[in-house]
């Protein structure tokens, strides 16, 4: 038989077009990577919205059994398991002010959510954005959710420690003193619960949101545990559920915001002008 004259070419890959191949996968990689980081993000992001919801709806079942009137609750013991919080505690504020250390069977809205704790756990958790600073008793490590038992900030305006002497960032459910310009002239006694049609504006009033919504000072918003779904260095970003039921994910500025008015967000006296109040 004749001999072929043009033997076949190698079907091995040379070098150069191997590293071609791994130049062109580098290339997609780098522009795949970030959009699946921002997915995976709007994921946990819907996530936590849907925990919001659901901890809502438990919320209407509370007050339709109650007379239409709110939870009596710390920030931190609306729902949820037990924290690591030991009232008790004289060496760490956030444990006696914020609460935490309630029990589950105490904890108001757990029979209304079966008793899901894990409901009260954001993907988001970073921790606590304002006391970060090494306790032995509360690392700086711990999720909030580990150190409170919830992720989320019930704005109840209601604490341990001191009762309610100031506003806390957003119009309260319990133990008003002012919120805003009704309140100054007809005060509320602390630590009375309202009714949930006390607010003329429900889709504006926030219920419960991530822990950061209250951490708004300066010095904190810089800080990347107050950055629980998007990192930005002037204001934080929180999902909040509102007293109609709906949740979002809304922009919380410093607390100083209140001298600018044409900023939206959280300020330390809401008022009508004021989207979050």
């Amino acid at each position: 038989m004749p001999r072929d004259r043009h033997p076949r070419r190698p079907t091995a890959f040379t070098l150069i077009e191997l590293l071609v191949v791994v130049a062109i996968i580098s290339m997609l990689m780098s522009i795949l990577l970030p959009s699946l980081q921002h997915a995976k993000d709007q994921a946990k992001v819907i996530a936590c919205q849907s925990n919001l919801r659901q901890i809502m709806i438990a919320f209407f079942g509370y007050t339709a059994e109650h007379g239409d009137v709110v939870p009596l609750a710390t920030a931190h013991e609306l729902g949820g398991q037990k924290g690591r919080m030991d009232v008790d505690c004289d060496d760490w504020a956030p444990a006696v002010m914020f609460g935490g250390g309630l029990p589950a069977e105490e904890r108001l809205l757990n029979p209304y959510v079966g008793h899901v704790h894990e409901l009260f756990r954001c993907p988001c958790d970073k921790g606590e954005p304002i006391f970060w600073i090494h306790n032995p008793d509360y690392p700086d490590y711990l999720t909030a959710y580990e150190l409170y038992g919830t992720s989320y900030f019930y704005v109840s305006g209601y604490n341990r420690a001191i009762g309610v002497p100031l506003p806390m960032g957003l119009a309260k459910l319990v133990g008003v003193d002012y919120c805003y310009s009704d309140f100054v002239e007809r005060p509320l006694p602390n630590g009375k619960p309202l009714q949930a049609t006390f607010f003329p504006f429900p889709s504006k009033k926030v219920v419960i949101g991530d822990l950061p919504i209250h951490r708004t000072m300066p010095s904190i918003a810089a800080h990347p545990k107050a950055h629980w779904h998007r990192r930005r260095l002037n204001h934080v970003w929180v999902n909040a559920a509102f007293l109609d039921g709906h949740a979002e994910l809304i922009r919380v500025f410093p607390f100083d915001a209140g001298e600018r008015p044409e900023w939206e967000g959280v300020t330390t006296q809401p008022n009508t002008s004021n989207p979050y109040y």
